[in-house]
């Protein structure tokens, strides 16, 4: 069976419209000198950050979620520039081997911000109706932030811990947004805590070239 039509959604966007109704305070307020860099380089990717957790398991398999933040470098009409854009992982692995396994079902909410403001959240879902989960992790990216060149480099983008190099991604937990139904016995198990609460962040860092 599904997951029923609470679960079914994909590729849904949802804007968040202000950062502040998000629960990450401790790490908002932290002084610029404390947040860590990931630096695009000059040219094809770059650093990224990345934090996994098992949100479950029944005994044979365990379900893992994880989020992740992408760097690298774009080329446009108006010049180069550093990206930063989140990635949520989900899978299942076998908890004697840690080899990964296909999930009988998958869902992950996920999004990326800034302490600008910008912010943009979307849902995901593999197995039953929407087709079969990998049989390795199922990626998915929902958001891209652009830095050109031309306006932010290694003089500035560190400079504000409140402006829009300040950033962060997070898998949301509670309330169903991410759910991993693990093969054979058919258990639903859900992102319910994680290093931020409910949910799980890459933590926050500043983007630079």
């Amino acid at each position: 069976m599904g997951l029923g039509t609470r679960y079914l959604r994909r590729l849904l966007g949802v804007t968040v419209l202000a950062v502040a109704t998000l629960t990450f305070a401790t790490t908002t307020n932290a002084s610029a000198a404390a947040l860590p860099i990931l630096h695009s380089g000059m040219t094809g990717t770059g650093q990224e950050a990345h934090q996994c957790t098992v949100i479950g398991n029944d005994g044979t398999t365990e379900g893992v979620v994880c989020i992740d933040i992408l760097t690298g470098v774009y080329e446009s009409n108006s010049g180069p520039g550093t990206y930063a854009k989140d990635q949520a992982e989900v899978f299942c692995q076998n908890m004697n081997t840690n080899q990964p396994v296909q999930c009988a079902n998958a869902l992950v909410t996920f999004g990326l911000y800034n302490a600008a403001g910008g912010a943009n959240s979307g849902t995901y879902e593999c197995g039953h109706s929407y087709g079969p989960c990998s049989g390795g992790r199922n990626y998915y990216t929902n958001t891209t932030f652009d830095y050109p060149w031309s306006s932010w480099s290694d003089s500035n983008c560190a400079a504000n811990v409140s402006g829009p190099t300040s950033v962060w991604a997070v898998a949301f937990g509670s309330n169903d947004n991410t759910v991993i139904e693990l093969p054979g016995s058919d258990k639903y198990v859900s992102l319910t805590s994680g290093n931020d609460g409910t949910n799980e962040s890459s933590g926050h860092y500043f983007i630079c070239p």
